[in-house]
C-alpha cells in the first residue's frame, strides 16, 4: 500500500466526516442543498480516487456581472456568512486529516490540498474576512480530532473497498462512534473489576 493512498483516504475521510456532523452548503450553488449534510452524498459513492459531486450552475457568473455594473456583489448576504465558514471548514478538514494521520509530511500535504486552499482562500476574500483562516483551519482540526475514530474507520474501509456508497460510510462512522463509546465506557466501568 503505498503512502499516498494513506493520505488520500485520510483526506477523503476528513471531508466526509466534518461534512456529516456540521450543515455544509457551497454558497456558490442556489438552492441551499447542494452540500446539505444530510441529502448531499444520499445514494452517491464515496470514491477514494476523486470526488463526484452533482453540482449546479454557480451564481459566480450572476455575481461577477454585477461587480462589472458596479454593484458590491462580491459580499455575501449575512445570512450566507456561516454558511462560508462551515463551507471552508470542509474544504480544510481533509489536509487536517491528513496532518492528525501523519504529520511528517507537512509539504506533500500542502501540495495536495492547494486547490482546497485556493477555494477556501477565494471563499474568505469574497466574505472579506481573510483573518478568518487560522480560525477555521483550527477549527476543522478540532473536528477531526473529535471525530478522529470515525475518520481512521472510513479511511481504513477506502482502502479496502476503493469506493463506499454514501449509507455504508454513514454506517462505518455510527459503527467507529460505537465502539469509540464502547471503550470510554470499560474504560472508566472496569477498572478494579479483574
Amino acid at each position: 500500500m503505498k503512502a499516498e493512498e494513506l493520505h488520500t483516504a485520510h483526506h477523503r475521510a476528513g471531508h466526509f466526516v466534518v461534512h456529516r456532523h456540521i450543515r455544509v452548503r457551497d454558497p456558490h450553488f442556489q438552492g441551499g442543498s447542494a452540500f446539505d449534510a444530510k441529502t448531499a452524498t444520499r445514494g452517491r459513492d464515496l470514491p477514494l480516487h476523486g470526488m463526484d459531486y452533482r453540482r449546479r450552475q454557480a451564481t459566480l457568473d450572476d455575481r461577477a456581472a454585477a461587480e462589472r455594473r458596479g454593484a458590491d456583489a462580491a459580499v455575501f448576504p449575512e445570512s450566507d456568512t456561516q454558511d462560508v465558514k462551515n463551507y471552508v471548514v470542509y474544504l480544510y478538514a481533509g489536509a487536517a486529516a491528513e496532518l492528525k494521520f501523519d504529520r511528517s509530511r507537512a509539504k506533500e500535504v500542502r501540495i495536495s490540498a492547494s486547490r482546497d486552499d485556493e477555494k477556501a482562500r477565494k471563499l474568505l476574500e469574497e466574505l472579506r474576512r481573510p483573518d478568518l483562516e487560522a480560525e477555521l483551519r483550527a477549527s476543522a482540526a478540532g473536528l477531526v480530532r473529535q471525530h478522529w475514530s470515525e475518520v481512521r474507520y472510513l479511511a481504513i474501509e477506502l482502502l479496502r473497498y476503493k469506493t463506499l456508497g454514501s449509507e455504508e460510510a454513514e454506517l462505518v462512522c455510527n459503527v467507529a462512534t460505537a465502539v469509540q463509546a464502547l471503550a470510554t465506557y470499560r474504560s472508566s466501568h472496569r477498572r478494579g473489576r479483574r
